[in-house]
């Protein structure tokens, strides 16, 4: 499955959980509009969703419903510490990550630095984040990107700066190997 399908399928999950257990399969069956593998992999999901008895609750992010607000001006030449905003490189569900570069003393280092996207910057979404970093702060290993710096922009918000790795998205990665979600 490419991308956008499993985009869809995280979105139709999501919707399908906010709706009553018996509304579901009515639901998932018209949203999934008669694709069978689709339909598959987001029953799948429910029913592991199930198995968990609430595991995952107590991790859940109410994200807000209403139109979000305009998006702020690009950040590309813009400074958040010593790094210089050259582009944006990709969104999340909670993140904006940009490529940026930082220049000093005879040095050129370039790196990815990430923000809550706009329109999240409630204070458990800051919460969370700054959580995300402490946790990232403590791990070393060569399969994760490392944390090079954090801190807070002129606008009281938090971000983090990891070692930039050029690749795929995991999703490319997934759909490209044809693997699935179990």
């Amino acid at each position: 499955m490419d991308t956008l399908t499993w985009r869809r399928i995280g979105e139709i999950f999501e919707t399908a959980l906010a709706r009553p257990a018996a509304d579901r399969d009515a639901f998932v069956h018209a949203a999934c509009g008669g694709e069978a593998a689709m339909e598959a992999e987001v029953r799948s999901l429910l029913a592991e969703h199930e198995r968990a008895g609430g595991f995952l609750d107590g991790d859940r992010i109410a994200l807000p419903v209403p139109e979000p607000p305009p998006e702020p001006a690009p950040l590309t030449g813009a400074h958040i510490g010593p790094w210089r905003v050259d582009r944006e490189l990709g969104r999340g569900g909670m993140g904006v990550v940009w490529l940026v570069e930082r220049e000093s003393d005879g040095f050129r280092q370039q790196a990815a630095l990430k923000l809550l996207r706009h329109g999240l910057m409630t204070e458990e979404m800051i919460r969370r984040f700054r959580r995300e970093r402490r946790i990232l702060a403590s791990l070393s290993h060569p399969g994760i990107a490392r944390l090079l710096d954090g801190g807070t922009t002129a606008d009281g918000l938090p971000y983090l700066v990891m070692e930039r790795v050029e690749g795929r998205t995991l999703y490319e990665h997934c759909a490209a190997r044809g693997l699935g979600l179990v």
